[in-house]
């Protein structure tokens, strides 16, 4: 997998249809930016990629430290297995919102939609843009970021200026003084 950022969604998906293969598939995974883009696929379809991409406006392109082409197709059996497991699961009430992953909206109340997305996230694109900008139309003001990479952060701020974003990691703090940080921003 690998980072694209330059063209616009419609350029860089054109450059994917031009260069991939039905045996070497280019796929937007996830479309994290109005001109960033995660792209997955076989190695030799990335190894073209990279080979094409300046031609085609790519200002930046980072290979990813994943070893499974996610978020596509190529994953469809993963998502059948995730489904399966979940259809096992009893579900319970949903008591919070949930932003899926493969429409960027939000769910409520339906935890039979939350599984049934969690499970075709494997294999379907994530709209994390989708997501980031709804979260002000939700009066989400201020958003925590836990994993260990920043990008989230960086990409919670790009799409709203007026969101405050954190990083757990970035505070040194400790979960106590993130989350009282957290509360403190929410407060102005």
């Amino acid at each position: 997998m690998a980072a694209l950022r330059g063209p616009g969604q419609s350029a860089a998906q054109t450059l994917l249809d031009r260069l991939a293969t039905d045996t070497d598939p280019l796929r937007s995974a996830d479309i994290n930016a109005p001109d960033q883009l995660v792209i997955s696929g076989t190695t030799t379809a990335l190894t073209t990629l990279r080979a094409h991409a300046p031609d085609a406006g790519v200002t930046d392109l980072v290979d990813l430290n994943v070893t499974v082409a996610s978020h596509c197709p190529l994953q469809r059996t993963t998502t059948e297995a995730v489904a399966a497991a979940v259809a096992r699961t009893q579900l319970g009430e949903q008591s919070r919102p949930y932003l899926a992953n493969t429409s960027g909206r939000r769910i409520l109340r339906d935890p039979s939609k939350v599984v049934e997305d969690l499970a075709a996230a494997v294999s379907a694109p994530v709209r994390w843009l989708g997501a980031t900008r709804l979260l002000p139309e939700l009066g989400v003001t201020v958003t925590v970021e836990t994993e260990a990479g920043r990008v989230l952060t960086h990409l919670a701020t790009q799409a709203d200026r007026n969101t405050t974003a954190l990083h757990l990691a970035t505070s040194g703090l400790g979960l106590e003084s993130t989350t009282l940080r957290a509360r403190r921003a929410q407060a102005r």
